[in-house]
């Protein structure tokens, strides 16, 4: 959810669009970008565990790609 809604601030707010916006917008537009960026760096270990699980779970295929790959 975090990153998603970083993502949709950048787009809502390019380069231009954020150079003309006041000062105390950009502000509290950067204060919520940074609640995001700090929810995203608390749940990184979770999100490593979650796709650490993913992929033990996978099967293994050791066995040697056509074409060398």
């Amino acid at each position: 959810m975090d990153a998603s809604a970083l993502g949709r601030l950048t787009q809502r707010y390019p380069d231009e669009q954020w150079n003309r916006l006041p000062a105390d917008l950009r502000n509290r537009l950067n204060a919520v970008a940074v609640d995001h960026v700090s929810r995203l760096a608390l749940n990184i270990p979770t999100y490593l565990n979650l796709v650490s699980l993913a992929v033990d779970e996978m099967p293994r295929n050791d066995s040697p790609q056509p074409g060398g790959c």
